[in-house]
């Protein structure tokens, strides 16, 4: 298995551009896909592009090919003769040069002399008229979608702020390769090929926890005429050699547990302090306080050996994405490894998404071997099933990130059945239900005997097998890997853990901020200079402690939760494969380096990383925010090509282009160079009009632009809905909430349609007992004594 890949002997004929569908084909070819991609001679214009370091990674496994725009059209007809999947994008090169858009009408005609193709389309903002002509630029996307509005109010800017991190892009590539791998197993079953839709905005509905009717009106943490405060349990503070430290705990007894390792543990008898979560403005502020001054009493490497070496609290210290690559855990999970570069030699780049039982398979381009077809027509009818429908996964896992994963999978036609102790898991206590969507629940105490034999009977019957208790814990209980697959050998087995299942850090809690924190997110969107500030004056060091928990925010947990079903369907194809199934783990750290894998790498001449400004206007002129006569508007170039457009429509619009054709700006190192100048000249230009006319004409021209303050993510998606565009919502029934939108799966497909509400805490338990052969008597049994239990109101 670890020789060939999960995926070996798929090949696929990759026709995009963008981080999307580069990552996603990265994680296709690395498990084992041949991926073939044309690469066109094109205009010097066109070819001179800004992309991140880490770009030289995405195309590790890719067979890049050379190919004048005349040859073309014939050679990849004769691949696509041969592929069982082809990746369109918008914005592709290739395709313009064939003429094809990345459409669904061009999927469709592509497939209809070739059935057995799974045809996968990404593009910007799927169906919404105004942005059709939209790139696949994260910038763009978040701006056009209200991702930058939200982030604005969540820092108190009073306009929209910069998102720092590829959300949109991450999304849609692993929406692409959950789709993809979806598609190919149920050709496998059907004999037939389909076509795949995604787009980045339907991306972002992954870091979405409300859906389109947004967060309830009261949620947040209270302020008051003291100002805003972090949660004492996620409160970054300095450590005695400047370092930033982010407390990560979440839970009552770790929040208990984290004052008693800062000397603080007086204060519990305090009955002010007697509930951590709510408490009044006057006590947060001194207890924040008394944090910020007791954490400055160690050096970072004393916190970090008190809290791994007892594994009494969360916590560990912020770095910028490269310092993340030297974290101990991350070097031991191998989520950081030394691949061969044909042009720079040994390069420390991305590990694969998940360990997997049997070895690492190695990364690098496959053969494309030319085979006669042996595909077989289509035995079966066309089917409007799911294409996961018959698999069955079993959850035993509780907050946000991996049941996330397991909601996703519930989307494509997985039955998921979550188990779950007495009373429910911890994670409904948390007030929106993202977690439970598309799923059935058991209650039951595992520690009996008679609880843990009835997980175990469900494992018999499962093909999959999900949890993220802490290490150790699954030994106990008797559902380890090496338990469940001595009685089902065909189950794959994942575990997503914060930190790792072993390793310097395994007794440590993580919830999300310590990923936020290990791997750079944090520091990337706080901006230029924030770690390394450190003021003494109290109120200017709660104002820097506050400014990261807000750049700290809570997408490692989606992040990790679409990982996670991406990796579950690579072990479901090895199975298939290999006819046996295998012990797979990942974590909150590996995919949070996925997310920002365009600066994970590391190598001599490598360029420095594209720092968001202190402001959180952007990374640089052609990557910002900027304020029109009326409204903001957020701009995204990164070609020769599409700035000399930008030039075009300014001079028409205008009358005169002014600085913006000197020479300095002529090619994209120049434009980096002399940075500052191009932002003085381009806040001129765009003040001289609205954002939404701004946003018209560059659009029309190709050139990447939205207006950025028009309102939040939720009403976008209340917008669509209102235009009759469900895309990115669906209507469901939940218990104890009635009709309600949600979002939408995360990809469009024959048989996604129709979806799941959430799911009670034991609403499914007698169902389920007696799918196993319980009898009623048998039932009524295991519930009178605490075995089992019924739905409740969680």
């Amino acid at each position: 298995m670890a020789e060939h890949g999960a995926l070996s002997g798929r090949r696929v004929l990759d026709l995009s551009d963008g981080f999307a569908g580069a990552l996603c084909t990265m994680i296709l070819g690395d498990n084992g896909a041949a991926v073939r991609r044309p690469v066109i001679r094109g205009a010097a214009a066109d070819e001179d592009r800004h992309e991140p370091p880490g770009a030289r990674q995405w195309r590790r496994s890719t067979d890049e090919v050379l190919f004048d725009p005349g040859t073309l059209a014939a050679a990849v007809d004769d691949l696509l003769a041969e592929a069982d999947v082809v990746l369109l994008s918008t914005g592709s090169r290739a395709l313009a040069a064939l003429g094809w858009s990345a459409d669904g009408e061009t999927a469709e005609r592509l497939r209809a002399t070739r059935e057995h193709l799974v045809v996968c389309v990404i593009d910007a903002l799927g169906d919404h008229p105004s942005f059709k002509a939209a790139p696949l630029h994260d910038g763009v996307v978040h701006a056009a979608a209200g991702r930058m509005f939200d982030n604005g109010v969540s820092f108190g800017k009073g306009r929209p702020a910069y998102v720092a991190a590829p959300l949109a892009s991450y999304g849609a590539s692993q929406s692409a390769a959950q789709g993809i791998i979806a598609g190919l197993l149920e050709r496998d079953r059907s004999g037939r090929g389909q076509v795949v839709r995604t787009s980045l905005v339907r991306g972002l509905t992954i870091f979405d926890f409300w859906g389109p009717e947004g967060a309830p009106s009261g949620i947040g943490r209270p302020t008051s005429e003291l100002g805003p405060t972090p949660a004492i349990g996620y409160a970054p503070a300095p450590t005695k050699d400047g370092r930033w430290l982010q407390w990560a705990n979440w839970a009552p007894h770790l929040n208990r547990q984290q004052l008693q390792l800062l000397g603080l543990g007086e204060v519990l008898d305090d009955p002010a302090y007697a509930n951590l979560s709510v408490l009044a403005p006057a006590d947060a502020h001194a207890l924040w306080e008394r944090v910020l001054v007791a954490t400055a009493e160690r050096t970072a490497d004393e916190w970090m050996t008190v809290l791994a070496e007892t594994g009494a609290a969360g916590g560990d210290i912020m770095r910028t994405t490269i310092e993340g690559m030297d974290h101990p855990q991350i070097r031991f999970n191998g989520d950081v490894a030394t691949y061969d570069d044909p042009e720079l030699g040994p390069v420390d780049q991305l590990g694969p998404i998940a360990a997997m039982s049997g070895g690492a398979v190695p990364v690098g381009p496959r053969p494309w071997t030319r085979v006669d077809d042996a595909r077989r027509a289509p035995v079966v009818p066309a089917s409007v099933r799911p294409p996961l429908d018959g698999l069955v996964l079993l959850e035993a896992a509780s907050m946000i990130a991996t049941p996330i994963g397991s909601a996703i999978l519930a989307d494509l036609g997985v039955r998921v059945i979550k188990i779950e102790p007495i009373g429910g898991e911890p994670g409904r206590t948390l007030p929106f239900i993202k977690t439970l969507q598309g799923k059935e629940s058991i209650t039951v105490d595992i520690k009996a005997p008679e609880g843990r034999e009835i997980v175990q009977q469900l494992a018999e019957r499962a093909d999959m097998f999900l949890h993220n208790y802490r290490p150790g814990v699954p030994e106990k209980l008797g559902i380890d890997d090496a338990s469940l697959r001595a009685r089902n050998p065909r189950l794959v087995y994942l575990y997503v853990g914060g930190y790792g299942k072993h390793g310097p850090c395994e007794k440590m809690p993580a919830y999300h901020p310590v990923a936020g924190a290990v791997c750079g997110n944090a520091a990337r969107q706080a901006g230029h200079g924030a770690l390394s500030n450190v003021p003494v004056d109290m109120a200017e060091l709660k104002a820097a402690s506050l400014h990261l928990s807000r750049a700290n925010e809570g997408h490692p947990d989606p992040v990790t939760g679409a990982l996670a079903a991406t990796a579950l369907l690579v072990g479901i194809a090895a199975r298939d494969r290999a006819g046996i199934g295998a012990e797979m783990t990942t974590s909150m750290l590996c995919a949070s380096a996925h997310l920002f894998s365009g600066d994970w790498i590391r190598y001599d001449g490598r360029p420095p990383i594209a720092e968001v400004d202190s402001e959180l206007l952007g990374t640089d002129a052609l990557d910002r925010l900027y304020e029109t006569s009326e409204g903001w508007l957020f701009v995204g170039v990164d070609s020769t090509a599409a700035y000399q457009r930008l030039v075009a429509v300014v001079e028409k619009h205008c009358g005169s282009a002014g600085p913006l054709t000197e020479e300095k700006f002529s090619t994209v190192a120049d434009r980096l160079a002399n940075d500052d100048a191009l932002v003085s000249a381009l806040t001129e230009v765009f003040a001289t009009d609205t954002a939404d006319e701004w946003e018209r004409l560059l659009l029309g021209a190709g050139v990447g632009a939205a207006r950025a303050d028009r309102g939040s993510f939720a009403s976008f998606q209340q917008a669509e809905i209102v235009s009759g565009r469900h895309a990115l919502a669906r209507r469901v029934s939940s218990p104890g909430r009635g009709e309600h939108w949600r979002a939408s799966a995360v990809v469009d497909m024959r048989g996604v349609d129709e979806l799941g509400g959430a799911c009670v805490a034991g609403q499914h338990s007698r169902a389920i007992l007696a799918e196993l052969g319980y009898t009623p008597a048998q039932i009524e049994s295991l519930i009178e004594r605490g075995i089992v239990g019924e739905a409740g109101e969680r």
